[in-house]
């Protein structure tokens, strides 16, 4: 089944077909996608290792999850821990 998504953002009034995007990424990139979907009215999710607590994306989120692994890497890595995240906050 191809299914084609809109790639457009909808019109002024019209709502996001969802409401929390989830960044899975971290540093000065989270913190760009974070402002973006901010500024678009929508809820900001971030994943986080233990390691990247104190960083500004944290701070800026609306929810932050955190996950876990022997590095931070090992954590952004983990896509079951990633797919869990965004079921958890509705993403």
């Amino acid at each position: 089944m191809n299914k084609k998504l809109n790639s457009e953002p909808p019109q002024a009034g019209e709502p996001w077909p969802f409401h929390t995007v989830l960044v899975a990424n971290r540093g000065e990139i989270a913190v760009r996608v974070l402002r973006t979907v901010q500024k678009l009215g929508l809820k900001g999710a971030v994943v986080y290792h233990a390691a990247d607590r104190g960083t500004l994306a944290v701070k800026m989120a609306d929810v932050a999850i955190e996950i876990s692994g022997s590095t931070p890497v090992a954590s952004y890595l983990d896509g079951a821990q990633i797919i869990a995240a965004a079921t958890s906050c509705g993403a």
